[in-house]
């Protein structure tokens, strides 16, 4: 796509992080690249990655040629979590130094993220939470000068 004001332009920032306690002891320090924004396309992905749907809507039995009465009606939305987690993650990164055991760099992919130990997501989740707020907090400092 060319590059327009009407469209995000695809800039990104690196940031530099530290699992301090991985399984061989080792610390480990390591990068990953990540978006300056996402585009509305991305965002709404992101959004609705874990959507599953709403059920309910047809629980309340109303007489024949009547609406159910509101309180009748019991929605439940449905949403996987973890699809959502991992989706916002997937969206955010475009490259990291993560080597597997004989230096070669991990595909970045959603199976990869899903197969990182705990605290090594938390670690990238946080960097990438900050930057999301650094990011908003920069939008609105531009807008309110």
């Amino acid at each position: 796509m060319a590059s327009s004001i009407w469209c995000v332009k695809p800039v990104e920032d690196r940031i530099d992080l530290v699992w301090e306690n991985p399984p061989d002891g080792d610390r480990r320090t390591f990068w990953i690249k990540v978006k300056r924004e996402l585009t509305e396309g991305e965002k709404r992905g992101v959004m609705t990655a874990g959507w599953k749907g709403v059920s309910g809507l047809g629980s309340a039995k109303p007489e024949r040629g009547r609406a159910p009465k509101p309180e009748d009606v019991k929605p439940q939305i449905e949403i996987d979590w973890k699809a959502q987690a991992f989706a916002r993650i997937y969206a955010w990164l475009t490259d990291w130094s993560l080597a597997d055991d004989e230096d070669k760099k991990l595909p970045l992919t959603l199976e990869t993220i899903e197969a990182f130990h705990s605290e090594l997501f938390e670690i990238v989740e946080n960097a990438i939470t900050k930057h999301m707020e650094a990011q908003e907090e920069a939008k609105n400092s531009r807008a309110g000068a």
